[in-house]
């Protein structure tokens, strides 16, 4: 890979695979994550802990490292691999408990991003807020586990909540023009798998779970009564299934079932 930007100032690293030309202009991407994505992930740290605290920069170097090449797999925009985020005890841990699934020892915070998919600007700025908002889950989820043991939110939440980052950033970045909304409306209105019952709790890696999640979230954001602290709240429940999102609505009255049902009558 070649090194396209980043200094002592920038707060992230970007790094390409040799020979992509897709993108030229390495040093805007730099400068929209520095000015603009880095910032949305303080949406989603609980009031109990600093954005800066060191757990949020495994390797101390106050950057994140952007890596672009092919990731061989064409339905994936971009990924962050927990395991990446260990420090040497705890992956010699995570190694013991999970022999089959042995990963080496990385420790540093990196988004990778999928050249094959990312073509155009708004598609690459709101992947990257998106899996940005997985690396800080991510982050959250270890500082809360004991070693090389920690869980993670069922899918559905975890992408809902990535979606969420995208669209506070998308949001930002041009308020007539939510590229991660209008895309997930796209979905959700001419999509005949969901149609035919295709929903998000049950999670099938296509198009419709993350719209769907998506519209959850936003219905949840806005019933909430919490504005945009919805999703810290969230992310300092120690519970990984539903019940991270009722536990926000027990004082209404609402159990889950409620809250999906409520969503759906809201988009019908």
């Amino acid at each position: 890979v070649e090194k396209k930007y980043g200094d002592v100032q920038s707060k992230c690293l970007i790094y390409v695979e040799q020979g992509y030309t897709g993108f030229s202009d390495w040093d805007d991407i730099g400068q929209e994550f520095d000015d603009k994505i880095y910032p949305v992930a303080d949406q989603f740290i609980p009031d109990s802990i600093s954005f800066n605290s060191d757990f949020l920069d495994i390797d101390g170097n106050d950057k994140i490292i952007l890596i672009y090449y092919d990731v061989g797999v064409d339905q994936v925009g971009g990924m962050v691999i927990i395991t990446d985020l260990l420090d040497e005890g705890s992956i010699n841990a995570y190694n013991e408990l999970n022999p089959s699934d042995a990963q080496p020892f990385i420790k540093k915070d990196v988004l990778y991003l999928n050249t094959a998919l990312l073509s155009d600007f708004d598609k690459n700025y709101a992947t990257i807020a998106h899996e940005f908002q997985h690396l800080v889950s991510n982050h959250l989820k270890i500082h809360q586990s004991d070693g090389g043991v920690f869980t993670q939110f069922d899918l559905w939440i975890e992408e809902g909540l990535a979606e969420s980052a995208a669209d506070i950033y998308c949001k930002e970045k041009d308020k007539a023009n939510n590229f991660i909304r209008s895309k997930n409306l796209d979905v959700l209105h001419n999509s005949g798998d969901i149609a035919n019952g295709e929903g998000f709790i049950y999670w099938n890696q296509k198009i419709e779970n993350y719209a769907l999640s998506y519209l959850f979230f936003q219905y949840l954001r806005i019933h909430s009564n919490l504005g945009l602290d919805f999703y810290r709240h969230i992310q300092q429940q120690e519970v990984r299934n539903y019940q991270a999102v009722e536990n926000l609505f027990v004082d209404s009255g609402f159990l889950f079932e409620d809250l999906l049902l409520n969503t759906v009558k809201a988009n019908n």
